[in-house]
């Protein structure tokens, strides 16, 4: 039996129906689900505002690097501020509310501060609500803010501590860890590995016979201390009060080798308007279709500046989603990709790129530019697709945040365009596409006209490409920041 939503694909979906409530509202979603696919499945395009102007926020990504489904979960003392909708389980019962936009995160009235977004420069607030004290704006700026409300009374939930030891720690249990993790333990070392992700697929099932091999889901390594200590946090419980099990555990746990196979972040495309709900990671909802039987939308126009979407877009068509267009921004895209996606029907705009959406809540239109023959020259014979999903891949970032903790240098690579180590640290390895990012000649991934106040690139924060009015305010350091686009304006 299949719960109901639109966009589920009911033949490919399996499970329990689960009924939940977001905002008041009673939905359904299916066992496996995260609130995440759940929202997806049943619609809901706007899910959170923008931190500075209320701009409507739908599902970016898949992960733990989403910027825009933060949650407010359960209420009262068992109320859990900013949760990642990504990562939380879909469980029965559960209360799912957003967290800012009056009267509703549908419908607004502070996304009026959008319309005259040009008063607010960066670091405008430093400077506007210094007089005669902050903590005189503080409570409702905190309250516009949309980060979620504090329990209301003591926990009543249990939590954990543990100290571990082991020869190998695996850090990711994809293909390059859970090999990692195999070869440790068939030569008779102790290992633990260690995957954030709530539903890893069947893929750990084939470790459950290793000797020696402890597995922890739902567990992400925070920190990586002197001496290869590293702490993890393991969230064990969602159940309600009264459970035998602690909400969550704190492991510390010393490791002789560490083994970060972290994986990689898709990277998106920056134009402008790149922010409406509709507008997706490849990757992600490519996710959200194996995993959740769920389609981006009705009319998806898929855009890349390198190879991975073209596997995006075959398997969303096979799946019976209506592909109106893949746009490459590369001149000369590989003819045997060409050739595969134009046999399913599938059109292709080469050497194009976005540069600007449509749509007051939610993507209505794309607008696409064909590129100029050099890099920075404009664009040329514009076109409007209609569209209700966009799915953007810019490449690939190796996800090095543990390993810079440990005292890793990078170093930009003009090449693959991100940045990558510069020696090897002892007793830390790197492995998969952590260590070797795809190295495939990109394209166009910055559309090259376009407002910059309007092309985002920090969705959580609302940082625009608009970066000289931030030198201006006395920002000296753009830094990359986490998750996939989160580039943050830092002043020092």
């Amino acid at each position: 039996m299949t719960a109901p939503g639109p966009y589920r694909l009911q033949e490919r979906a399996v499970g329990a129906p689960v009924e939940f409530r977001f905002d008041g509202r009673a939905l359904r979603g299916i066992e496996g689900d995260t609130v995440a696919s759940a929202l997806l499945a049943n619609g809901l395009r706007v899910v959170s505002r923008s931190f500075k102007f209320h701009r409507p926020r739908g599902i970016f990504t898949a992960g733990v690097e989403e910027p825009n489904a933060l949650v407010q979960l359960h209420s009262a003392e068992r109320a859990v501020p900013a949760a990642r909708a990504t990562l939380v389980p879909l469980s029965a019962g559960l209360e799912v509310s957003s967290q800012a936009g009056w009267p509703s995160v549908s419908h607004d009235a502070l996304r009026a501060i959008d319309f005259v977004h040009g008063i607010f420069a960066a670091g405008f607030y430093n400077k506007a609500f210094m007089w005669p004290s902050w903590h005189v704006y503080e409570p409702i700026i905190r309250k516009l803010a949309g980060f979620g409300r504090a329990p209301t009374g003591p926990d009543p939930d249990r939590y954990d501590t543990r100290h571990a030891q082991c020869d190998v720690l695996v850090i990711g249990a994809g293909t390059a860890g859970i090999e990692a993790a195999r070869t440790a333990s068939t030569a008779g070392q102790r290992v633990m590995l260690v995957e954030q992700d709530p539903f890893p697929g069947d893929s750990l099932a084939a470790l459950a016979s290793l000797p020696n091999l402890q597995v922890l889901r739902r567990t992400t390594a925070v920190a990586h201390y002197d001496h290869n200590l590293v702490a993890l946090a393991e969230s064990v419980d969602d159940g309600g009060t009264g459970s035998e099990l602690p909400r969550e555990r704190l492991w510390l746990v010393r490791a002789a080798r560490v083994v970060l196979a972290t994986g990689a972040f898709e990277q998106p495309l920056i134009f402008s308007n790149n922010d409406r709900p509709g507008i997706m990671l490849a990757g992600a909802a490519l996710k959200f279709l194996r995993r959740h039987a769920i389609a981006p939308g009705r009319q998806v126009v898929v855009a890349t500046n390198n190879d991975s979407a073209y596997l995006v877009a075959r398997e969303l068509r096979q799946a019976g989603v209506n592909i109106v267009a893949l746009v490459d921004s590369r001149k000369a895209p590989p003819d045997s990709l060409l050739q595969e996606v134009r046999s399913l029907g599938i059109q292709v705009h080469a050497h194009s790129i976005p540069i600007d959406t449509a749509g007051f809540s939610a993507l209505r239109r794309v607008t696409l530019g064909s590129l100029g023959s050099g890099t920075g020259t404009g664009v040329s014979d514009t076109r409007h697709l209609a569209c209700d999903a966009l799915l953007v891949s810019g490449g690939w970032s190796p996800v090095l945040h543990l390993f810079a903790q440990a005292g890793g240098k990078l170093k930009f690579s003009e090449t693959t365009r991100t940045f990558g180590p510069v020696a090897a640290l002892p007793n830390i390895e790197l492995a998969g596409s952590a260590a070797q990012p795809p190295s495939e000649n990109l394209g166009e991934r910055i559309s090259p006209v376009g407002n910059t106040a309007r092309q985002w690139v920090d969705l959580r924060h609302g940082q625009s490409q608009a970066a000289e009015s931030a030198v201006d305010a006395g920002a000296v350091s753009v830094i990359s920041s986490f998750g996939n686009m989160l580039v943050s304006v830092t002043n020092f």
